[in-house]
């Protein structure tokens, strides 16, 4: 029996491009914490702001673990209709949550009446504290960037997002600069208090940020009303562009 090897291409072909499509479509569902603190006060329920994008009808879940001993502490479930939204998750347990940093938070989308199993984009935030632990000694005062920028857009102002954790109550500084002349561009200072979080920093210039190319931008953490010269700890991006 002869094979028809046109024919068999053809068919091939198509069920790839369709396999890669279906792929495709699928990775445009995401889901995300709308703000990424690491910690929370210890009461009842514990409430999330969640954002979303469903190619279809899909189940949003939010869960609250123990990564130590891999138990679950609680969770939630929500249908979304296909679209982007927002929504507000709120979790409970029978008795009052234990304090601590030794947990993880995540919220998943999949399809409707799935598993984990077939989770199509996840958000974790890891580790998690809920109400008062001693924690002082856990953490370091630490800054960086939640995206690394590698350009910017020209304009009067930009916005970042920064991740830090701080020993006791901070200041966040963030900066543009040109290191070929060393000369300040734009900038923003942001006092945050003990913990750990994200925050969103704007910096602005009244002249505005000039186009560019190898500019720097530094993130840095430092005692609330010092200087430069009492960082603590920062991260330099260099070779930035600017359009």
């Amino acid at each position: 029996m002869k094979t028809n090897t046109p024919f068999l291409k053809r068919i091939l072909t198509t069920v790839l491009v369709v396999a890669s499509f279906s792929f495709a479509s699928a990775q445009d569902d995401k889901v995300a914490f709308t703000n990424r603190t690491n910690s929370v006060v210890n009461k009842k329920p514990l409430s999330f702001e969640i954002e979303y994008t469903a190619k279809k009808t899909r189940d949003i879940t939010l869960e609250l673990k123990n990564p130590k001993t891999n138990k679950w502490v609680a969770g939630k479930t929500i249908k979304v209709k296909k679209g982007s939204g927002k929504i507000t998750m709120k979790l409970n347990t029978k008795d009052q949550f234990v304090d601590g940093s030794h947990y993880q938070i995540g919220v998943s989308i999949r399809p409707a009446g799935t598993t984990w199993k077939e989770n199509i984009n996840i958000d974790v935030i890891k580790p998690f504290t809920i109400g008062k632990t001693d924690v002082a000694s856990e953490l370091i005062d630490k800054v960086s960037f939640v995206n690394t920028p590698t350009s910017i857009d020209s304009g009067k102002s930009a916005m970042f997002e920064v991740q830090y954790s701080a020993t006791e109550d901070r200041e966040i500084n963030l900066e543009i600069k040109d290191p070929k002349t060393n000369k300040w561009i734009a900038g923003s200072l942001k006092k945050v208090e003990k913990g750990t979080g994200v925050v969103k920093m704007k910096v602005w210039s009244k002249d505005g940020i000039p186009q560019g190319e190898g500019k720097q931008i530094i993130v840095s953490i430092r005692p609330v009303g010092s200087t430069w010269k009492e960082i603590i700890n920062k991260q330099v991006v260099k070779q930035v562009s600017i359009k």
